[in-house]
């Protein structure tokens, strides 16, 4: 039983459940590359583009004009919340919740639709927490355009290269579907620009 900002939920585990067949293969092999606004399926006659939803954009302005809200209403430690506060709270922690579902709800789609339609999918092996280190330096050597790597680590984490690798790898059992992981530091960039 958990509880999800103002919702409960019950979950019941099940030893055995039974897994989807595997389908008709529309693609024989293909890549998968993640950045921070898409995720692009490179196939034999073309390319699929799988966008992040913007939704997601707006969503974060309203998170982050909600989070100002609240900080302005809080009261120093010990005195007791006031009910705009509480209502407040209840309000980001919904706009949390509906971000994390529409990120979700991508990710599913896209990873299912991979997973279904292509017989050997290959995608990296990203080193996510490489990607996303912080760029502050430290008090010899302050670090250089901090903002804007905040701004790339925001990207790179909304794209959830970690929980799209994590998906198919189960789906890709379900459906029949061969995953292989490139190396990291396979050169296919130096190999294909475009």
């Amino acid at each position: 039983i958990s509880r999800d900002v103002d919702r409960w939920y019950c979950s019941v585990g099940v030893m055995e459940c039974p897994r989807p067949e595997s389908t008709q293969k529309v693609y024989a092999r293909g890549g998968l590359d993640l950045n921070t606004h898409s995720a692009v399926f490179a196939h034999e006659s073309g390319s699929l583009v799988f966008s992040i939803p913007p939704q997601l954009a707006k969503l974060h302005r309203q998170v982050a004009h909600t989070q100002r809200e609240l900080s302005r209403r809080r009261r120093p430690k010990g005195q007791p919340q006031s009910e705009n506060y509480k209502k407040t709270k209840l309000r980001l922690g919904k706009l949390y919740r509906t971000q994390r579902r529409v990120r979700e709800d991508w990710l599913h789609k896209m990873t299912t639709q991979l997973a279904k339609s292509c017989a050997r999918l290959t995608i990296e092996d990203l080193h996510v927490r490489g990607m996303t280190r912080a760029a502050k330096g430290n008090v010899e050597q302050p670090g250089k355009n901090v903002n804007a790597k905040s701004g790339l680590n925001r990207a790179i984490l909304n794209a959830a290269f970690s929980e799209c690798r994590r998906q198919l790898n189960y789906k890709a059992d379900w459906y029949g579907c061969e995953l292989v992981v490139a190396d990291r530091f396979f050169p296919s960039s130096k190999r294909c620009s475009s």
